[in-house]
């Protein structure tokens, strides 16, 4: 994917930075004023699996509609590079376990290619409903 085509996607309150590697692709976001930002990344050799992960949203502006805006963003790059599922984990017994849940998100098994996270919850979306 190229930053133009990520431009069609990010709206203009967003600054992004698109790094390919040679594992796969790596892409950060963050607002503009600095408020939020969120990452995503996808692997080459499991181009049907966007994850993501670092959902951050400044405590005096939640609430808003910019987690949930960050979130969808990261999704539709994944659909856009042919994604069928999405995955993250949270930490077990905090709020963003149901935040997700009210997303689409469902507890999964560890995605195959990260370990597995102590205290943490992995979550996974299907990306083509």
């Amino acid at each position: 994917m190229t930053t133009d085509e990520l431009r069609q996607i990010i709206p203009e309150r967003y600054i992004f930075h698109y790094s390919v590697h040679n594992w796969g692709f790596y892409l950060r976001i963050m607002e503009k004023s600095g408020i939020a930002f969120a990452r995503a990344y996808m692997y080459d050799n499991d181009k049907e699996t966007i994850c993501l992960d670092s959902l951050s949203v400044n405590e005096d502006h939640r609430k808003q509609g910019i987690g949930r805006e960050l979130q969808e963003i990261r999704e539709n790059i994944g659909i856009a590079m042919g994604a069928k599922k999405s995955f993250l984990w949270v930490i077990k017994n905090t709020w963003m376990r149901e935040w997700y849940n009210r997303r689409g998100y469902v507890d999964s098994v560890p995605y195959k290619y990260d370990r597995s996270i102590k205290n943490a919850i992995w979550m996974a979306k299907d990306l083509t409903i």
